[in-house]
């Protein structure tokens, strides 16, 4: 979907509406052609793995994905408006999950979240939300951060302000900052599933899983920040069912100079946990010139459960290490946690990070 930059000719300009088929396995344009008409759009569908199941389209701020109930290629009152897009760029994926041959509101399969994103989906999203979008691709039109076959996180992308009213079958990642999030119980699925199923990341959090747009798993790059760079944090984020797991990424390594810190976990609520397994602060990453970087923090958690069914960790980040005489990193605290459980099937495990080496706890 062309959504900056129109050529002269171009009928639709943005902020447009395209329009999810339940007809037929693609997503339209208002004038009846198919809104996956880019470079960036066509790769990515492959890349994702949707082929012929699957559609992904770019959409930019004021953008909205219809599901067209009656196919007349207008928002008529009453039609689930998937995805609203207030600010920034992101890739959507739909795919044929049950095989039907045409689309259905719940098979919003993946969000791929740029520079500045903010905005709505209503609705289940049945794969994950990775800031995978790069900016610079196509010549400034977008596309996935794909390379040597894999997704890649782009560094340094913040995720702030996103909504959404169900919740997420896989992962919520970004290689920066996780802020303003919340992520509401399965409109489609399960009612019971976590918030978020697979889990709540970071940076270096991801590595070592997969994801899933609805084509596949598919292993990603594995992530690795900036030297010195802090690690992405997890702040003023609300889950109505928790998620699997929450950890937040760990801070750059340095020889030139200090480590970077872990990321923090910052004022997150979760109103039923149930599956909550781990909350854990991230890493300080490690020195060889200076100081190692100190564990973030896990404060001001605000956690309810009605039925814990297992057991719950809350853990601050290990301070990094360093050499010779420089400083190791101080362990991440845990401080002002609220947790209420009226049933546990398991126990809490509570406690600050080990300092790193020559740091303290």
């Amino acid at each position: 979907m062309k959504t900056s930059r129109p050529e002269p000719l171009e009928s639709r300009i943005a902020p447009a509406t395209v329009f999810a088929s339940p007809l037929t396995i693609d997503i339209f344009d208002a004038d009846g052609t198919s809104a996956q008409d880019t470079t960036g759009e066509t790769d990515a569908n492959t890349n994702l793995g949707l082929n012929a199941a699957g559609k992904t389209v770019i959409l930019g701020p004021g953008d909205k994905l219809v599901f067209d109930l009656n196919h007349n290629l207008k928002a008529d009152g009453g039609e689930p408006v998937l995805v609203n897009i207030t600010k920034g760029r992101a890739i959507v994926s739909m795919a044929d999950l049950d095989g039907n041959g045409h689309l259905d509101p719940e098979e919003l399969t993946g969000l791929i979240p740029g520079v500045g994103f903010a905005g709505t989906v209503t609705g289940d999203v049945g794969g994950s939300v990775i800031t995978a979008f790069d900016e610079a691709a196509n010549g400034g039109a977008g596309g996935l951060n794909f390379s040597a076959g894999k997704i890649s996180l782009t560094n340094g992308v913040d995720l702030a302000g996103l909504t959404i009213t169900g919740n997420v079958a896989d992962f919520v990642v970004a290689s920066g900052t996780i802020s303003k999030l919340k992520v509401g119980k399965s409109i489609y699925g399960n009612s019971f599933a976590p918030s978020i199923e697979g889990g709540l990341f970071t940076g270096t959090a991801l590595n070592g899983h997969t994801l899933n747009f609805g084509g596949g798993n598919k292993t990603p790059n594995t992530f690795t920040p900036a030297a010195g760079a802090n690690g992405g944090s997890i702040v003023d984020v609300t889950l109505a069912l928790g998620a699997t797991d929450i950890r937040a990424g760990t801070g750059g390594d340095n020889v030139a100079g200090d480590a970077g810190n872990g990321g923090a976990i910052t004022r997150l609520t979760i109103l039923d946990g149930i599956d909550t397994g781990s909350i854990v602060g991230g890493d300080g990453g490690t020195s060889t010139a200076a100081k190692g970087g100190d564990g973030g923090a896990v404060t001001d958690l605000k956690f309810t459960a009605q039925v814990q069914s297992n057991s719950l960790g809350v853990v601050g980040g290990q301070g990094g290490d360093s050499t010779g005489a420089n400083a190791g990193g101080a362990g991440g605290a845990v401080g002002n946690a609220k947790i209420t459980l009226t049933d546990t099937n398991g126990g809490i495990d509570l406690g600050g990070g080990a300092g790193g080496a020559g740091g303290a706890t």
